[in-house]
């Protein structure tokens, strides 16, 4: 399996409770930073940074969601495991 293919399975099976473990809020918060702030340092909209946070991340990219927890100071990390 290629790297690409990895990445996409691994984003599919992220689920809600995966993200609620990775609360964005609070980091966001402790960062004293606005929705706004991280979007535009991040490339993305308010609005995406919001849908981001309360677990409406379908539509968010690996790519995406690095860029965010760069802003925030954080480093997203993927592990891939056998069997």
């Amino acid at each position: 399996m290629d790297k690409v293919r990895i990445l996409e399975k691994a984003a599919q099976e992220l689920t809600a409770d995966g993200y609620k473990e990775l609360d964005f809020r609070r980091i966001r918060k402790a960062k004293r930073m606005t929705q706004e702030e991280v979007g535009k340092a991040a490339g993305i909209s308010r609005n995406y940074v919001a849908q981001i946070e309360a677990g409406r991340y379908n539509t968010a990219t690996l790519k995406t969601l690095t860029k965010v927890l760069g802003v925030l100071g954080k480093q997203l990390v993927i592990t891939v495991k056998d069997e």
